[in-house]
C-alpha cells in the first residue's frame, strides 16, 4: 500500500477554494527549519514590568528602550519609564509632559540622548538620562514620523496640504534647532508622506503613492536617489528585515523591497485583505527568535494578525476563548530589546510582557489552540481512497503530556468528531489512527489545545486505492 506525507505546514491561501487545492486555515503555528510544525511563542510575564496594566485602561501603543529602562506609551498619550518590576509615569508633572498627539507613536534614538517621539502633533521628547518628558525645543514641524541619521532628526511636514509631501530636519548636531529652510521635498511624485524609515545611509519616504530614497550629500543635505511606484496604505505597517522593508500598499498588497527590487507577498492571503475594512491602522513587527523569523502584521477594527514566514508562508496568530473561538492577538506594539535579547510586547490590556517560545500558555494560563487545515488531498487521482493508517510523528518535551485531536472531511461534507489521542512524555512519539474511511478528496484538520509542548514532525498516511 502506497504511503503519502499530509502536507499540514502552514501557507494559508485565502485566495483558493480548499476544494481547487487552497489551504483552509492554520492558527497559531510556525515551521521549524526542518519543516515542522509548532506553536507559536507565548506571551509570558516579564520580570522588568509590572504584572497588572501600568496605564488603568489603557492600551500600550509604544516600546523602545533606552540602557536599562523601557519606555512605554499608552492610549492615554503617556509615558511610563518601566525597570525592575515596577513603572514610573512621566507625564505627570503637566500638559507638556504628555504625549501631544493621538497617533500611534514612532521612536527616534538621538546620541545627545535623546528620544524624540512622533504622534501626529509637535514632537516630544525623552531625556533618559533623567527620565523626564517634555516637549522638544525649536521648531520642528507637526508630524506623524521622526527618525534620527546623519546626526539630525527627520520629520514629516503635516501642518498643510501643501507640504505634506516634505520632510524637514533638524541641523547637524543640534537635534532642537530647526531652520525653517531646512526641508526636502518628494518631488519626483509630490504625494504624501505618510511614514519615514532609515536603512543604512539611505532615508525612505513612504507616500501615498510612492516611495523616495534619499542619500545625504555635502551640499544639499539629503539628495534623491531612487523613486519606485509603490505607496503605503498603513503608516505603521513598515516593518524592517535587514536590507529589506515590508509593508501594506493601497494595492492591498503586502509587498518588499530594498528601493531597488520588489516582491508581491500576499498571493497567499490576497481574498481575506480584500475583506478587510480598515487597512490604515495596520502595525506590523519582525519577531527574530529562537529559530524562527517573520513578519506579524495586526489590523486593530478587524483583529486579525497575519504572520508571514519567508521559508513557511502565511499563518494567523489569535487568543482562543473557549465558547467564542479564536479572537484578536492581543499584542498592540513590540520591541526587540537587544541588549537583553528579549522580544516586549504591550497588549491591548496595558500589561508590559514578552514572547516566549519555551512556554506553552499565555499570561494568565491562557491556553493557544494550534490548528491547521489542510487543502483537499487527492493523492493525485480521482479514484476512491480507503485510509488505512495516519501516523502523527509528534516531538515531545520528556516531561510532557497533553493530547491531539484528528479530524477530516470529504469532498465539503461536515468534519468528522475528532480522534483525540493522549500524548505521553516520550520525545518522539508516534500516534497511530486505523481505519479512517473512505473518500475521493479528503481535507484533515489537526488541533492541540493543552498547556504542553507541541511540535509535529510529519504526517504520513497509508491508503489503498480503489477504482474509479
Amino acid at each position: 500500500m502506497p504511503e503519502k506525507l499530509i502536507d499540514f505546514t502552514p501557507r494559508l491561501e485565502s485566495g483558493e477554494a480548499a476544494l481547487a487545492g487552497g489551504q483552509a486555515a492554520a492558527y497559531n503555528v510556525l515551521v521549524t527549519a526542518r519543516g515542522a510544525v509548532r506553536r507559536r511563542p507565548a506571551i509570558v510575564a516579564y520580570s522588568e514590568a509590572p504584572v497588572t496594566a501600568i496605564d488603568g485602561a489603557n492600551a500600550i501603543n509604544g516600546l523602545t528602550s533606552y540602557g536599562a529602562t523601557i519606555y512605554a506609551t499608552t492610549t492615554g498619550q503617556r509615558v511610563f519609564a518601566v525597570q525592575g518590576g515596577s513603572a514610573a509615569n512621566l507625564s505627570i508633572t503637566g500638559y507638556e509632559s504628555e504625549l501631544p498627539g493621538r497617533n500611534r507613536p514612532t521612536f527616534a534614538h538621538y546620541r545627545t540622548p535623546i528620544i524624540a517621539i512622533a504622534t501626529g502633533d509637535v514632537l516630544q521628547k525623552i531625556n533618559p538620562l533623567t527620565n523626564v518628558s517634555t516637549r522638544l525645543a525649536g521648531t520642528p514641524p507637526i508630524c506623524s514620523q521622526v527618525v534620527s541619521m546623519s546626526q539630525r532628526l527627520i520629520a514629516n511636514e503635516g501642518t498643510s496640504v501643501a507640504t505634506q509631501g516634505a520632510f524637514r530636519y533638524s541641523d547637524a548636531g543640534y537635534p532642537e534647532v530647526w531652520d525653517a529652510l531646512r526641508r526636502a521635498d518628494t518631488e519626483a511624485d509630490p504625494d504624501k508622506i505618510v511614514a519615514l524609515r532609515t536603512n543604512m545611509n539611505e532615508l525612505f519616504a513612504f507616500c501615498e503613492r510612492s516611495l523616495q530614497i534619499f542619500t545625504p550629500d555635502p551640499n544639499t543635505i539629503f539628495s534623491p536617489q531612487r523613486s519606485r511606484r509603490l505607496g503605503c496604505a498603513a503608516p505603521h505597517s513598515v516593518v524592517e528585515n535587514d536590507e529589506t522593508f515590508y509593508w501594506f500598499d493601497p494595492k492591498r498588497r503586502f509587498v518588499a523591497s530594498d528601493g531597488r527590487s520588489f516582491e508581491d507577498i500576499s498571493p497567499g492571503i490576497a481574498a481575506v485583505l480584500d475583506g478587510i475594512s480598515t487597512v490604515d491602522d495596520c502595525f506590523g513587527y519582525r519577531v527574530a527568535i529562537d529559530q524562527f523569523d517573520l513578519m506579524a502584521w495586526t489590523f486593530p477594527t478587524d483583529s486579525r494578525t497575519f504572520v508571514f514566514q519567508p521559508a513557511g508562508g502565511w499563518s494567523q496568530w489569535s487568543q482562543w476563548v473557549d465558547g467564542i473561538g479564536h479572537q484578536r492577538f492581543p499584542v498592540n506594539a513590540h520591541h526587540y530589546w537587544e541588549d537583553r535579547n528579549v522580544h516586549i510586547v504591550g497588549l491591548t490590556d496595558g500589561r508590559i510582557c514578552k514572547l516566549d517560545v519555551t512556554a506553552s500558555q499565555d499570561i494568565g494560563g491562557t491556553e493557544i489552540k494550534a490548528q491547521v487545515e489542510t487543502a483537499y488531498i487527492t493523492h493525485d487521482t480521482s479514484a476512491t481512497k480507503t485510509c488505512e493508517r495516519v501516523t502523527l510523528e509528534i516531538v515531545r518535551g520528556f516531561a510532557s503530556s497533553g493530547s491531539v485531536s484528528l479530524s477530516y472531511r470529504d469532498d465539503g461534507g461536515s468534519w468528522s468528531i475528532p480522534i483525540v489521542r493522549s500524548l505521553g512524555g516520550d520525545h518522539l512519539q508516534f500516534i497511530h489512527c486505523y481505519s479512517l474511511g473512505t473518500y475521493r478528496q479528503r481535507q484533515w484538520r489537526i488541533e492541540m489545545t493543552d498547556s504542553a509542548d507541541f511540535t509535529l514532525a510529519r504526517a504520513v498516511e497509508k491508503f489503498s486505492v480503489g477504482s474509479n
